[in-house]
């Protein structure tokens, strides 16, 4: 499909436009009220720790890990609409969420007016962003990025021609300063380099912030800042266990000299060093103090328990059922089977609409405006659902076998009905009855119409 639209100007006034809505301030000066100064918000103290807390804090990292790559992993298609071979825009496959977008698109495609743009630039773009990364790996930082601090960054980069063949994610910590009416860039900052780049320039996914939706991102990752270190501090305590905390076990004191002390010190060491001496009593003459230092052990720091409640709530508030990471102590077959439905209804499928949406405008503005960016859904049926529907309207035999997980017969065979006992199919209900029922007697009630 061409990337043009009106000419070769098509994609230059769409994306003119977009930039001008971005400058404008908005009704009743909105936007100049809010960022009145010219110079836009810098990160959140604390970002940059809590990006490397993905690299250090376990269950940060499990959760945050797994959605991402869950979201990552979500077919991502390209799709035109077309009528008598020309495309046109369908406004409502692009603005339509989720379960309506893919009903909306079965319905479209059912006279064979859906196309696949496989080999667009757009999809070659995403497939290979940069030479660091593929389309994984770019997804899969933006979501994480995302989840945590709710803000997400592309550069995007272009050819020769202007068009944008690619994208280089920006961690949020290196966004040193947003766009302001008076001052329409960006600027980022990391060790030696920076730069400033135009709005125009910057694809921007964002988490708004209920109290401020007009400056930076509010992630799960904030709300969970005190869970995740509390967690943190408890296994760092319970390591320092085994590094004694640099003090002894007990303490034998009340010598005369320093050289009795010595020579009882090496007398201590050669009779009862080595776990194979262990358990020996050690008898001495005179009256040697001793002290014991009181040690607390696992259980009396309650530390399984205290993790285990950090666990639930970081579970919990990014809404992940824990059957998905191997919990289930408090879980059934039921349970089990619901977790992965669950996961995929309401964790992967509203963060990958999320990302679809500012795809989609990516997709109007640089490419085509008669685009629609779509995903596979990752909800998987519900096979009870199918199998009880099956039992009353029947299926073909190869469906049967599909649903056994069996390949098609095809041919005649693999086409043919199997109808329920007690089913049939009619184009006539009139005529099936009078079939059923024989020739009319006289004076007979006629059949139903």
């Amino acid at each position: 499909m061409a990337t043009k639209t009106r000419g070769w100007w098509g994609p230059w006034l769409v994306r003119s436009a977009s930039i001008l809505r971005k400058l404008v301030p908005g009704p009743f000066n909105v936007v100049r009220g809010i960022l009145p100064s010219a110079a836009g918000e810098p990160p959140a103290f604390g970002t940059r720790d809590l990006l490397e807390g993905y690299d250090s804090m376990p269950w940060l990292r499990a959760v945050a890990d797994k959605v991402a790559t869950a979201v990552s992993c979500l077919e991502w298609q390209l799709l035109s609409v077309r009528r008598q071979g020309k495309a046109y825009r369908d406004r409502v496959l692009q603005a339509a969420p989720g379960d309506q977008r893919s009903k909306a698109l079965a319905a479209v495609a059912r006279d064979g007016s859906v196309q696949l743009e496989s080999d667009h630039v757009f999809m070659r773009a995403l497939d290979n962003p940069n030479p660091f990364m593929t389309r994984l790996g770019l997804l899969k930082v933006t979501e994480v990025h995302l989840d945590l601090v709710g803000e997400a960054y592309w550069v995007k980069d272009r050819n020769g021609l202007g068009v944008c063949i690619g994208f280089w994610p920006i961690p949020p910590d290196w966004v040193l300063q947003t766009p302001t009416p008076s001052s329409p860039r960006y600027r980022f900052g990391w060790r030696g380099w920076q730069a400033e780049v135009p709005e125009s320039e910057v694809v921007v996914f964002k988490e708004p912030s209920p109290a401020n939706p007009y400056t930076r991102g509010s992630g799960v990752g904030w709300a969970l800042g005190d869970e995740i270190e509390v967690d943190e501090y408890a296994a760092k305590m319970a390591k320092q266990l085994f590094f004694n905390q640099a003090r002894p076990d007990f303490v034998i004191y009340g010598f005369d000299d320093d050289s009795e002390k010595r020579r009882f010190e090496r007398d201590w060491l050669n009779r009862l060093q080595g776990f194979w001496r262990a358990h020996k009593p050690y008898f001495v003459t005179g009256e040697p103090k001793f002290h014991e230092f009181q040690r607390p052990n696992m259980e009396q720091l309650v530390y399984p328990n205290l993790r285990k409640t950090q666990r639930d709530t970081v579970l919990q508030v990014w809404g992940a059922p824990p059957e998905m990471f191997g919990i289930i102590e408090n879980s059934n077959r039921a349970t089990i089977e619901a977790a992965e439905y669950l996961f995929a209804r309401w964790v992967v499928a509203p963060r990958g609409e999320r990302i679809r949406l500012v795809l989609q405008r990516l997709a109007q503005e640089e490419y085509d405006e008669r685009l629609v960016v779509h995903f596979v859904s990752p909800v998987a049926e519900d096979k009870e659902f199918v199998l009880r529907v099956a039992r009353v309207a029947g299926r073909r035999v190869d469906e049967w076998r599909e649903l056994q997980g069996l390949p098609p017969i095809g041919g005649d065979e693999g086409a043919a009905w199997l109808i329920p006992a007690g089913g049939m199919v009619v184009d006539d209900l009139l005529e099936a009855l009078q079939q059923r029922q024989g020739p009319a007697r006289p004076g007979a009630a006629p059949p139903p119409a």
